[in-house]
């Protein structure tokens, strides 16, 4: 017996896909449609509820999987402080140094975020279950709450100098948990026992759909795990392999949200967006076809709507305040200290009276802070 047409949406031409025909608008002149339950939530919840009622089995793998990343390869609290401290830091060198060197709005509501993110104030942190989540509490985390948060210097030199007291300690211990971690086993068990349908992202980012005999779908997830530490933005990587059913390797890892950019994701889409479009308009002409002139970014997209996202990895890739700040620790010293130095030396006296005294000032921060560099 034919199938009868879904309730709610308008009745789709013999063998169209459903997932086509609930963003297809009904023919002019005919009677409107009865309002479906998700009317008002957007183009992906139509397209999600029609995948869940079409396609059970592949919606139930991708729930599955999506679940399973997002549970063993997103960064542990700890990681995820260490991230934040980071940024707070930076936050405050990116601030011109002048005196009286007071505190900016901007670093104080960063350090309050993260004690009300990471229920430093409340001791939600003293009452987890997990081990490394009370170690965290009672130790960094309580540092950073007694030298900065709750009672911060008058300064922000002294507040820099004491964040980077708790970024350096906590870095320092998680160097020394193990690299390696492995992905939740029920996940790729499941893809090993089921027909695999999940296809492998990142096909469809020019624009066009791959012939179906091209058509890569997931066969398993290796089991082994990467963790991988920007020391240039604190941020941690759990590094994965996709493996597809023509035999190649894909590798990605989680990026979580971030507390103090808190639509970092979107607008990482966005410029994925722009750049493709971008991109277009260039090979319409002959010398950047032939230059192959293109514009993009690794590919990016969010997996849940709390801003997790799944990025594509390359293992070589690296940036020049990564090799700096990794050069300086090897050597003993502190990756920030010329930053640090040069902040403090422009934020101490007096304001320069002119705009030569102004330049002479700098000019010496920058030669204080020199001595503590690279030769």
């Amino acid at each position: 017996a034919a199938r009868p047409p879904s309730a709610g949406l308008p009745a789709a031409a013999p063998g169209s896909d459903p997932l086509l025909r609930v963003l297809t608008p009904p023919a002019v002149g005919a009677e409107p449609a009865p309002q479906p339950s998700y009317e008002g939530k957007g183009v992906a919840a139509r397209v999600d509820a029609a995948l869940r009622r079409e396609h059970p089995q592949l919606a139930s793998q991708l729930d599955a999987l999506c679940t399973a990343l997002e549970t063993s390869l997103l960064p542990t609290v700890a990681e995820r402080l260490l991230a934040a401290v980071h940024e707070v830091v930076l936050l405050g060198l990116s601030v011109t140094p002048s005196p009286p060197d007071a505190p900016p709005a901007a670093v104080t509501d960063a350090l309050n975020k993260i004690g009300t993110a990471f229920g430093l104030s409340s001791g939600k942190l003293a009452r987890a279950d997990n081990p490394e989540t009370r170690a965290l509490a009672v130790g960094w985390g309580a540092a950073l709450l007694r030298e900065c948060i709750a009672s911060p210097p008058p300064t922000l030199s002294e507040l820099l100098a004491r964040l980077e007291a708790v970024r350096a300690g906590l870095a320092t211990e998680l160097a020394a948990a193990p690299r390696v971690a492995r992905v939740d086993g029920g996940a790729w068990r499941m893809l090993l026992s089921q027909q695999p349908l999940v296809e492998v992202p990142g096909q469809y980012e020019a624009g066009l759909e791959p012939a179906m005999e091209q058509l890569a779908v997931i066969d398993r997830i290796a089991p082994g795990v990467t963790v991988v530490r920007d020391a240039a933005s604190g941020a941690t990587q759990r590094r994965f392999v996709l493996l597809s059913d023509s035999l190649t390797r894909h590798t990605f890892y989680l990026n979580g949200p971030s507390l103090l950019r808190p639509h970092a994701s979107l607008s990482v889409e966005r410029l994925s967006q722009l750049l493709r479009l971008l991109t277009r308009r260039l090979l319409r002409y002959r010398e950047t076809r032939r230059r192959a002139v293109t514009l993009a970014l690794p590919l990016s997209m969010r997996i849940n709507d709390r801003g997790v996202m799944l990025c594509e990895c390359d293992p070589s890739e690296t940036s020049l305040a990564s090799v700096l700040h990794a050069a300086r620790s090897a050597a003993g010293l502190p990756p920030l200290g010329p930053a640090l130095t040069h902040q403090r030396t422009l934020s101490r006296g007096v304001a320069p009276p002119d705009e030569e005294a102004r330049r002479e000032r700098l000019r010496q921060g920058e030669e204080d802070a020199g001595r503590g560099g690279p030769a």
